[in-house]
Order: C-alpha cells, then sequence, then structure tokens
C-alpha cells in the first residue's frame, strides 16, 4: 500500500463534447435572457449563475488520501478531513462521498464532500478502506 495516492478530477478534459454543451447552454440562456428582458444584467446574473453552478465541470479538482486523512484542493479553497473525523462514506461507480456524520439521515449528504475518480476507483476505494477502518 502506497503512503499516499493523489489524482485530479477534470470532467470537461475527459469529456469536452459535454463541456462544449454546457458552455453553450449558459451562452444561450444568456442570450435569451438579454432578448426577452432587454436588461444586460440580467443576462450576466444568468450567465454567473449557470456558469457558478457548473463550476466543478471545468475546473480541476486535487485529491490527497496520505496517512494524515484526505485533502481536497479546488478553485483556491482546501478542505481537509482527517480519517479520524471520516465517519461515513458511500460508494459510487464514478465517485465516492466522505462525511463528518455517520450516513443515517437523507441530511447526512449535505455534510461532506464528493470526491470523484479518475481512472482509479480501485486504488482508491483499497486505500480509503484500509484507512478508515484504522479510524474506527
Amino acid at each position: 500500500m502506497p503512503n499516499a495516492i493523489e489524482w485530479v478530477s477534470h470532467p470537461a478534459k475527459r469529456h469536452p463534447a459535454r463541456a462544449t454543451a454546457l458552455a453553450a447552454i449558459a451562452v444561450v440562456f444568456s442570450a435569451l435572457t438579454l432578448w426577452w428582458t432587454g436588461v444586460l444584467i440580467y443576462a450576466l446574473v444568468c450567465f454567473a449563475v449557470l456558469s457558478g453552478s457548473t463550476l466543478a465541470y471545468f475546473i480541476p479538482t486535487h485529491y490527497r488520501m496520505d496517512e494524515a486523512g484526505i485533502r481536497i484542493a479546488f478553485f483556491g479553497t482546501v478542505r481537509v478531513f482527517e480519517w479520524r473525523q471520516v465517519r461515513g462514506w458511500t460508494f459510487y461507480p464514478d465517485a465516492m462521498y466522505v462525511s463528518t456524520m455517520p450516513m443515517t439521515s437523507r441530511l447526512s449528504r449535505y455534510r461532506g464532500s464528493l470526491l470523484t475518480f479518475a481512472d482509479n476507483r480501485d486504488a482508491v476505494v483499497a486505500y480509503f478502506k484500509a484507512h478508515a477502518k484504522e479510524a474506527e
């Protein structure tokens, strides 16, 4: 087992056609807003909201799991989970969700972070399971 595992998730780079479609949708809806209302500020707000809501798709997220815990760096912010803080998790085909709360209620999913894989699911899951068990 390695001392650390690092990866970068950048969905726009993996799926350029989807990235183009998302950007086009933001531009088209902003143009429609300008046409419909005739107010530039509404179109700019529309573009900002659509762009902001899809930001995780266009900007890479850097992940690191090591002996200390999990580090997630995105758009100038860093979030760190120490292994002792990790109390709940759920695995998905292309991502995993980690939380500081046990996954006992529907609200638990709003108290953690989604870690998307980059063609390294098996390695990440194995490393996580080895270290999460130590935290229990």
